[in-house]
């Protein structure tokens, strides 16, 4: 009987779509602000829940909707900073700049109402 050693089988790799760097890219640059949208919705809402309270005074509840309404807008250029030109149209930028648009949206609306509770 002979026994034959078989060849150690060589393991072809090859290499990653383009698109598999693009969206690890994408996001590793868009990590701390959408580690931060949720915290910002929360408090919108809670702010907006308080002030349709009658025993709530608005000028407490203005300073953190102005907080949040400046922090979109650095994480606005956070986004436009860490992405290069190429990935701009990449689906999670869009994705989380229409989720920034959103909370400075809410943002707004919750200012505005406080606002007008204020005078």
């Amino acid at each position: 009987m002979s026994f034959e050693v078989a060849k150690a089988a060589v393991r072809k790799t090859r290499q990653k779509p383009a698109h598999v760097a693009d969206t690890r890219e994408v996001r590793a640059a868009i990590a701390p602000i959408v580690a931060r949208i949720g915290r910002w919705q929360i408090a919108l809402t809670m702010a907006k829940a308080k002030a349709s309270r009658a025993n709530v005074d608005p000028l407490q509840l203005i300073g953190p909707c102005r907080g949040i309404a400046q922090e979109v807008a650095s994480g606005r250029r956070v986004v436009q900073r860490a992405i290069p030109d190429r990935l701009r149209g990449h689906g999670r930028v869009l994705d989380v700049e229409r989720a920034l648009a959103m909370v400075e949206l809410t943002a707004n609306d919750a200012l505005q109402a406080l606002a007008g509770r204020s005078r």
